[in-house]
């Protein structure tokens, strides 16, 4: 370290070794987010799905209730469980805290379509994943740059 300027030079084995010390903390903190979104970003996804979901569902489901049409409700209540929707797969781009994640997802009890969305998704040490908003195709390859 030169006193006068406050750099840090440094060369040959040093430069080697700091250089793979950055590669494996960059690693480490992108396995790691990769895990957890696997985990606790699916999970997020699904409770997405499923609010959207019972957006849609909450209407007809007044107009059923005040019917008194039991299995209608019953089947609208069925839609806004969260384990009604099977989430198939989900890729990333983007680095660090802030990414685009695609979602292959299909309905339980109907294997017949698939359906592929896109979320803008954040992470936070302290908060995890959250999902910010639904997000283009365009900007999903975007973020890949």
């Amino acid at each position: 370290m030169d006193n006068k300027t406050g750099e840090i030079k440094l060369t040959g084995w040093g430069a080697v070794a700091a250089l793979v010390a950055i590669a494996a903390f960059g690693w480490f903190k992108l396995s790691a987010q990769n895990q957890s979104l696997q985990e606790e970003g699916v999970e997020r996804l699904q409770q997405w799905l499923v609010a959207e979901a019972a957006r849609e569902t909450l209407p007809g489901m007044e107009q059923a209730l005040q019917a008194g049409d039991q299995d209608a409700v019953q089947a609208m209540a069925d839609i806004m469980q969260e384990d009604s929707f099977m989430i198939l797969s989900v890729t990333r781009h983007g680095t660090g805290d802030e990414i685009v994640a695609r979602v292959e997802y299909q309905r339980m009890g109907d294997s017949s379509t698939r359906q592929q969305r896109y979320f803008r998704m954040t992470h936070s040490m302290v908060t995890g994943w959250r999902v910010e908003r639904e997000a283009s195709r365009w900007s999903y390859y975007l973020a890949a740059f």
